[in-house]
């Protein structure tokens, strides 16, 4: 019973102590739907835009979105948050626009086999295609 007593009273010295470290030391806080966000190395960043590069367009065949070298639209891509999956994955951009820093999610799928259609999806918009 004494061995128990020990176990249960380090368990709980453990738990106070784990209890108040932070361990969210590697994510940045922006107002995006009000929570932390994982920011992500931007070597992964860069490899979603050479993937995505290009000029997607609208049903209409109107030019939506331009993606070239670190650009959107002309605007340059300063960061990159909550990437999921690969291809398709998705996740969070922060553009640096005139009037300041601007935060997209972008939804993509650039493969082509099985007869797939490429597609990007601006906050979860209408799907955009090459």
């Amino acid at each position: 019973m004494r061995a128990f007593k020990r176990f249960v009273l380090a368990i709980a010295v453990i738990g106070a102590f784990a209890g108040s470290y932070n361990f969210n030391v590697s994510t940045t806080n922006f107002e995006f739907g009000k929570a932390n966000a994982m920011q992500m190395e931007y070597r992964y960043v860069q490899n979603v835009l050479n993937r995505i590069a290009g000029n997607w367009y609208d049903n209409n065949g109107n030019l939506a979105i331009e993606v070239h070298d670190r650009y959107i639209n002309g605007c340059e891509v300063v960061a990159g948050y909550d990437f999921a999956g690969g291809n398709p994955g998705g996740g969070k951009f922060a553009i640096r626009e005139a009037g300041g820093i601007r935060y997209m999610w972008i939804d993509w799928n650039t493969a082509t086999y099985d007869g797939l259609t490429p597609y990007l999806k601006i906050d979860h918009g209408a799907a955009l295609h090459r």
